[in-house]
Parts: C-alpha cells; structure tokens; sequence
C-alpha cells in the first residue's frame, strides 16, 4: 500500500544570527570581541572580518585589529545546512 507523510520534514529554514556584544562603535582597543548566537540548536558559525573570506568561527569571537575602520559579519548554519542569507553585520572603527 501506498501511504502519505505528514508535511515534508525537512528543514528549509535558513537560521536568523544574532550579535549579542560588540567592541565600541569607536574605541582604541587593539582586540576585537564578538558573542553571537542563532535560536537553533545545533547552529554552527561563519565569520569575516573587512574583506576576508566567511570562515568557521565560534563565540566568544577576538581579533586584534589596527587602527582604522572594519566590520564584522556573521552567519549561522543549522544542522540541515541552511545558511543565514542576511548574516548579522557590525562596523566599528579603531582610534590611535
């Protein structure tokens, strides 16, 4: 006999990310933190910092950065591998 499923039970949500702290919007610390989070258990990370290329990443997230201006984006993958398409974004700039 044939029989029908109950909705398709894969998971085609991408998870929303989250930044929870941030360096200042303007400061003069030479170490970049970052704690971010997705409401999905079992989410995993992508970061970048300026230009660079997405890369796995966990929170709590320190960089040291130079003086000047940078931002900061990350991204959440859940456990069906769907990725955030608006990954969450911060610029911040670093004073001598």
């Amino acid at each position: 006999g044939s029989y029908e499923l109950e909705g398709s039970g894969a998971d085609t949500t991408p998870p929303q990310t989250a930044i929870d702290l941030t360096p200042p919007p303007s400061g003069t610390a030479a170490t970049a933190s970052f704690v971010f989070h997705a409401p999905e258990l079992g989410a995993r990370f992508q970061c970048k910092l300026d230009g660079g290329k997405y890369r796995g990443c966990k929170a709590p997230f320190h960089r040291k950065v130079s003086p000047g201006s940078h931002s900061f984006a990350v991204r959440a993958i859940d456990s069906a591998g769907n990725v955030d398409r608006t990954p969450a974004r911060y610029r911040f700039e670093v004073r001598r």
